[in-house]
C-alpha cells in the first residue's frame, strides 16, 4: 500500500466476519447476499437490473480508459443497500494494470449478449 492508494469508506458493509488464510490475517470478508452481490450473478432477463447492466458496462468503459483493474462483469459490485447510496454498482480489483484492450478480460458469450443489449444506452 504505497502512497498514492484511494480507497472509498463504505458505512454499511453488509454480514461481516473476520477471517485469517495463508496469505493474510485477520481480514474483514463480507458474506455474499448481505450488502455485495458482483453483477455476473445477476440475471439478465429480469428488467429491474437494466440499470445495473447499464451503469457496469459503463464502470468498464471506465476501466478501460484509464488502462487498470481486472475487467469483466465478476469484478464489479452491486450495491445491494440503496439507502446508504445511490450509486448503482462499484469496482473492486482495480490496482492492476490492465493487461488488455477488452472490456472484459474473462468474457464469454453471456458477458457479450449482456453488453449488446445495453451499449446503445450509454
Amino acid at each position: 500500500r504505497g502512497l498514492g492508494d484511494v480507497y472509498k469508506r463504505q458505512e454499511y458493509m453488509g454480514k461481516t466476519r473476520r477471517e485469517t488464510s495463508a496469505l493474510e490475517t485477520d481480514v474483514l470478508v463480507c458474506e455474499r447476499g448481505s450488502f455485495v452481490m458482483r453483477v455476473s450473478e445477476l440475471k439478465e432477463d429480469d428488467p429491474s437490473n437494466d440499470n445495473i447492466f447499464t451503469a457496469a458496462l459503463q464502470h468498464l468503459y471506465f476501466r478501460q480508459l484509464l488502462g487498470i483493474g481486472d475487467s469483466g462483469f465478476h469484478n464489479i459490485l452491486v450495491i445491494a443497500e440503496r439507502h446508504y447510496s445511490e450509486q448503482l454498482v462499484v469496482g473492486i480489483d482495480m490496482e492492476e494494470t490492465a493487461s488488455k484492450k477488452a472490456l472484459f478480460s474473462r468474457e464469454s458469450k453471456r458477458d457479450r449478449d449482456i453488453s449488446a443489449k445495453f451499449y446503445g444506452q450509454i
